[in-house]
């Protein structure tokens, strides 16, 4: 199951100078805050949107997270 969730939803507030890896892990932490373990472990691929245009997958079946990916890859990445 693949979900898309928005950083709004989660009422995430970054900071200007957060990495990459520490905006993931935050990302991965509320998602699970909000949402639960339990929909957490249920599924494949988890992709967070951002206000700025882009997505960030806090999960995919490849284990790799990816930050700031451009939106207009979305769905190419929903394929594969």
């Amino acid at each position: 199951m693949v979900i898309v969730s928005s950083i709004e939803e989660m009422e995430y507030a970054g900071s200007l100078n957060e990495s990459s890896t520490t905006l993931l892990s935050n990302l991965l932490d509320d998602f699970i805050f909000h949402f639960g373990v339990d929909f957490f472990s249920s599924a494949s691929t988890i992709i967070i949107l951002s206000q700025d245009n882009f997505f960030h997958v806090i999960k995919a079946p490849s284990g790799l997270q990816i930050p700031y990916e451009p939106i207009i890859n979305l769905s190419k990445f929903i394929e594969t």
